[in-house]
C-alpha cells in the first residue's frame, strides 16, 4: 500500500470526508452569484460519482488540476473549499497519475501547486485545515524533489494542530504523514532540523498514550531518520532514545513494534557505534538481544537484526574497560548501582582521571546530572560517586563547588527518600571535612 492511501485511511479524517461528500452544496445558485462559474459547476458535476472520475480524467487530468488549484486560491465559502479538498484527496488516490498533472502546473505559475494548499492551512475552519493537510502531505509524498519550504510550512502547521494535540487520530494521522515525507531523503534534514517536531514525536513515544498505530508510526518516524548519517550520530544524544526505545521493546506486545526498534537500532550501530553502543551497554540491551533471541518470530528480519545486535555488542563489552562502562553510563544520565560506584579499586585508580580527562568533563557531567535528575536511584548514586571522587581527589572540590554540588548535596539531606539522604549525608561529610582541613 502506497502513501497515499494510508493517509487517506485516517479513521476520523474518513469519517469528515464521508459527511462533506453526502453535504448538498447549492451549486446552481454559487453560480448565480457569482462565486463559481458555469464552466467550474459543470466540470465538478462530471465527477461527483466517483466511478465516472478515471473516465474523465483519462482525457482532462490537466483542466481538473487547474480547477482545484483555481478553486482553493480564490472561493471563500467554507463548504466549497471543504468540497473541494475533498475531492482532490479522492482525486489524488483514485486516479493514477493525477500528481504529474499537477506538478505541471509549475511551469506556468511558481506558486502551484502548493501555494493555494499551503494558504488553507491558515483557514479558522478546522476541516478545511485537516483536508488541506491531507492533500498536501499526499501531494508532497509523490514529489521526487519535495520544495523544503513547502515541507517547512507543514511541520510548522503540524506542530501546532496536530502533533501536539490530546486526539490519538490526529496524532495517528500527523505520525502518518510523518512517514510519508520522511521517505524521501531530501526531506530528512528538514525534519532533524525541527526541534519542535523530534522533541514531539519522542514525547509521545514516551507518553504512549494514542495507542499501538501512534506507536508504530512514530517508530517508522526515527526509523526512516537513522538512515542519515547525522541523525544516527547525534540521535541518542540529543533526545536520549536508547534507554527509551529499550524500553518499548521490553513491554512490546505487538511483533511489529519489536520490528521497529531492532530496525532503528540497526542503523545506530551500522552509521553511529561510537555514539551509540556504549549507550546501548548501559541500557542493557545485550541481555534483552539474548532474551529476545530466545523468541520465535514470523519476520525473519528481526531474527537477523537480533544476531547482528548481539554480535556488535558482545565485541563492544569485550573491549570495553570498567572505565568506559562508567563513563558511558555517566554520560547517559541513566545511573545505577552497577560495581564501579562502590569499588574503592575503580576509584583509586580511576578518580585522578576523571578530573583531568578533556577538562573534567565527565564530572561536570556528574555534577549536572546530580542538579536536574528526579529519579531516587539517578540522585543516590550522584551524590555516592561525588563523595568517593573527593575521598580520592580533594583537589577537585573547587571545581564542584563552582559547578553548585556542594549546595546541592546539603539540600538533598532534606529529600523524601531515605537512601538519597543517606548518600547526600556522606557527600556532605566528605565536602565538610576537606573545608576544615583548609582552614
Amino acid at each position: 500500500m502506497d502513501d497515499v492511501s494510508l493517509l487517506a485511511q485516517n479513521t476520523h479524517l474518513e469519517s469528515l470526508s464521508t459527511n462533506i461528500r453526502a453535504r448538498p452544496i447549492p451549486w446552481d445558485g454559487y453560480q448565480r452569484a457569482g462565486l463559481v462559474s458555469d464552466h467550474e459547476v459543470k466540470s465538478i458535476k462530471a465527477v461527483s460519482s466517483q466511478q465516472r472520475q478515471q473516465d474523465v480524467f483519462s482525457k482532462e487530468g490537466k483542466q481538473y488540476a487547474e480547477l482545484v488549484m483555481g478553486l482553493l486560491g480564490k472561493a471563500k465559502r467554507a463548504d466549497i473549499l471543504q468540497y473541494v479538498l475533498v475531492l482532490a484527496g479522492d482525486f489524488i488516490v483514485e486516479v493514477k497519475g493525477w500528481s504529474m498533472d499537477l506538478f505541471m502546473l509549475r511551469g506556468e505559475n511558481g506558486d502551484l501547486p502548493y501555494g493555494p494548499i499551503v494558504k488553507q492551512l491558515s483557514s479558522e475552519d478546522e476541516a478545511i485545515r485537516l483536508l488541506a493537510a491531507r492533500f498536501l502531505t499526499s501531494l508532497l509524498s509523490l514529489d521526487p524533489n519535495p520544495p523544503r519550504e513547502v515541507v517547512e510550512s507543514y511541520l510548522t502547521f503540524s506542530t501546532t494542530h496536530l502533533l501536539s494535540s490530546p486526539s490519538p487520530a490526529l496524532q495517528d494521522f500527523c505520525l502518518a504523514s510523518y512517514t510519508a515525507l520522511l521517505r524521501h531523503s531530501p526531506s530528512r534534514p528538514t525534519f532533524w532540523s525541527n526541534t519542535a517536531v523530534m522533541s514531539g514525536t519522542i514525547d509521545i513515544l514516551k507518553k504512549n498514550e494514542g495507542g499501538l498505530q501512534v506507536q508504530y508510526w512514530g517508530l517508522v518516524c526515527l526509523w526512516l531518520l537513522s538512515f542519515e548519517e547525522d541523525v544516527a550520530r547525534g540521535l541518542n544524544k540529543k533526545y536520549d532514545v536508547v534507554p527509551l526505545l529499550a524500553d518499548i521493546a521490553r513491554t512490546a506486545i505487538k511483533e511489529k513494534i519489536v520490528r521497529m526498534v531492532l530496525a532503528v537500532f540497526r542503523n545506530l550501530v551500522k552509521l553511529a557505534p561510537s555514539q551509540t553502543l556504549p549507550a546501548m551497554l548501559v541500557a542493557r540491551l545485550l541481555p534483552l538481544t539474548t532474551f529476545l533471541s530466545q523468541k520465535k518470530w514470523s519476520d525473519p528480519e528481526i531474527a537477523d537484526d537480533l544476531t547482528f545486535l548481539k554480535e556488535q555488542l558482545e565485541s563492544n563489552f569485550a573491549e570495553l574497560t570498567t572505565f568506559d562502562e562508567y563513563a558511558s553510563e555517566i554520560e547517559s544520565g541513566h545511573l545505577s548501582w552497577t560495581p564501579p560506584h562502590k569499588s574503592t579499586q575503580f576509584w583509586k585508580q580511576n578518580a585522578r582521571r576523571i578530573y583531568e580527562e578533556n577538562n573534567g568533563a565527565l564530572l561536570r557531567t556528574l555534577a549536572r546530572t546530580l542538579q536536574i535528575a528526579t529519579e531516587p536511584v539517578v540522585v543516590g548514586v550522584a551524590c555516592n560517586d561525588v563523595k568517593w571522587f573527593l575521598r580520592e581527589m580533594p583537589e577537585g572540590r573547587k571545581m564542584l563547588q563552582e559547578l553548585g554540588t556542594k549546595q546541592r548535596v546539603m539540600e538533598l539531606m532534606q529529600h523524601p527518600d531515605a537512601e538519597v539522604r543517606f548518600e547526600a549525608l556522606g557527600a556532605t561529610q566528605v565536602f565538610m571535612s576537606h573545608s576544615w582541613r583548609d582552614i
